[in-house]
């Protein structure tokens, strides 16, 4: 049992251990998700992982860096599982428009370079929605409440971190944006649907177009105009 995966493993970056290394939990006191929000994480065979980096990238790649994990992650449980899972931008695995996973990548940033790079996964293995407070209930769902049984959690824990390591060797080397622009439209849970984007104080709607070169979210607003978003809180319009 840790406070949270992502801060033991940034504790250990901070203590010079050497990369790339993963941080597994059974449970987590303080987790947490994207824009400070708590995550979920019960003792009741779950996944929470953390897998930490020190690469030598500018900030501006960490939104692409973020999404090419998730686009790596994705396609990798979709053949793992045989279920049609999706990535809700930039960072919720969803299927059936259920919450199963969530990622967060994390950088410790030094003047102009990312010097330490913490990448978490929380994802709901073998939780029942019993499990879950009922505030969550309707909107989670797990692998075993999907597919009628529990998953070695060992097995695929330890094939997601070779996921995620091959993923980073493969950015690292100068993965293409137009490869992750091309697809991402095949997991994209947000493709052609009607949205509604809240950044900061601002409220759009429109239909969501994916996602542009920088990891951008874009947006065809209700008037015909379009915007692309580096931050926002989405959720699928009414």
């Amino acid at each position: 049992t840790v406070d949270s995966a992502n801060s033991e493993a940034e504790r250990q970056l901070n203590a010079d251990r050497k990369t790339p290394f993963a941080v597994l939990a059974n449970q987590q006191e303080k987790g947490r998700g994207r824009l400070g929000r708590k995550w979920h994480s019960p003792a009741t065979g779950n996944l929470y992982l953390s897998v930490a980096f020190r690469p030598n990238l500018p900030p501006r790649e960490l939104p692409v860096v973020n999404l090419w994990f998730g686009l790596r992650i994705c396609q990798f449980l979709r053949k793992k599982t045989g279920l049609d899972l999706q990535v809700k931008w930039p960072n919720d695995l969803l299927l059936e428009d259920r919450k199963i996973g969530g990622m967060l990548a994390e950088a410790k940033i030094d003047v102009d370079r990312i010097r330490g790079l913490v990448l978490g996964l929380g994802l709901n293995v073998n939780a029942k929605r019993k499990h879950f407070p009922k505030t969550l209930a309707r909107s989670v769902s797990s692998f075993a409440e999907t597919i009628g049984h529990s998953i070695r959690l060992h097995e695929l824990a330890s094939d997601i971190v070779r996921c995620i390591i091959r993923a980073y060797r493969e950015f690292e080397r100068g993965a293409n944006s137009s490869v992750l622009r091309k697809e991402w439209r095949e997991i994209d849970a947000f493709k052609d649907r009607s949205i509604v984007a809240r950044s900061g104080k601002e409220t759009l709607s429109g239909t969501a177009r994916g996602i542009d070169e920088n990891g951008a979210l874009v947006l065809r607003l209700d008037d015909g105009k379009l915007r692309k978003l580096r931050s926002a809180d989405v959720t699928l319009r009414k």
